[in-house]
Order: structure tokens, then sequence, then C-alpha cells
């Protein structure tokens, strides 16, 4: 399941941006959706909230290679993105 989660993943995408008159800005609702939705899915998995970092920088970083890897893939730009998170604030 996990080594074609990100087939399903892009096959999303895909298929909301081609059912839209405008593609990119569907594309961008998508990804706001996956990450309200990847945020959930963190808060569901940790036992306490002094989890949610380390967690969450966990995300961030893989997010900052898929970048790296898109450039690549749809741009063919060579480089690295590296994301760093610094801080995490909890409000109750």
């Amino acid at each position: 399941m996990i080594q074609n989660c990100h087939i399903e993943i892009n096959r999303m995408f895909e298929e909301a941006m081609s059912l839209e008159d405008n593609p990119r800005e569907t594309a961008i609702k998508v990804l706001h959706v996956a990450a309200r939705t990847l945020g959930s899915q963190i808060a569901r998995l940790v036992d306490n909230t002094d989890e949610v970092p380390k967690l969450l920088a966990e995300t961030v970083e893989s997010l900052g290679q898929g970048i790296s890897a898109g450039m690549m893939l749809h741009h063919g730009q060579h480089g690295e993105m590296s994301i760093q998170m610094y801080k995490a604030v909890e409000s109750r």
C-alpha cells in the first residue's frame, strides 16, 4: 500500500485538474485540503501534543524532499530544497 500511495495522490491531483476550468487554482485548493488532512492524521497519530512538533518537522522535511524532486521532474531544475521548522505554538 505505502509504495503506491504517491501514485494515488498524484492521480487525485491530475483528476481534479482535468475537471476544472482553472487547473492551477484547483490544484492549490486540493493541496490545501491535503494539508488539512495530513494535519488531522498527525493529530491522530500522536499520544499527546508534545509529540506534534517532531512529527510535523519530519513531515515538513519530507515536503522539502518532494519539492526538490518535483522541481527536477516538472521543470528540469536541479537543487535541494531544505525546509526547517523552528517553532510550533500550541494554544488552548
